[in-house]
């Protein structure tokens, strides 16, 4: 993690599908107070690593802890963001979502949050 700090927790999670590997860091604090990050790793046959990019939730808040949780597949990744506060119509407030990044070109930009609208706190989406 080029921009990594004592204490981000990289590697907390790792997931690989074929060569290219994500890896968490859910308490990254570049936006804030354990915001979080994933980030992508490419690894040749030798074994070498190469850095290939950081990914970074939109609107990330202080708390996420985006990257707790890393999956990858067919082309896309889910981060989890387990602490990510969501205000329902009703005033409530749901804690829980994920992140899902998909690669185009060699880059891997943000496609979706996902949340589930019928769920209660507690539910642990993600």
């Amino acid at each position: 993690m080029p921009d990594g700090m004592a204490l981000d927790w990289f590697g907390y999670d790792v997931c690989a599908d074929g060569p290219i590997a994500v890896v968490g860091a859910w308490r990254d604090d570049d936006v804030g107070p354990d915001t979080g990050s994933a980030h992508m790793i490419f690894t040749d046959s030798n074994g070498s690593g190469t850095y290939l990019q950081k990914l970074m939730v939109s609107g990330a808040t202080a708390g996420d802890r985006a990257g707790e949780n890393v999956a990858i597949g067919a082309g896309f990744v889910a981060v989890t963001m387990p602490g990510r506060e969501i205000e329902r119509s009703g005033g409530g407030v749901v804690h829980g979502a994920v992140a899902v990044f998909a690669e185009s070109s060699g880059r891997w930009g943000e496609a979706a949050i996902l949340d589930d609208a019928s769920r209660s706190d507690g539910d642990l989406f993600g």
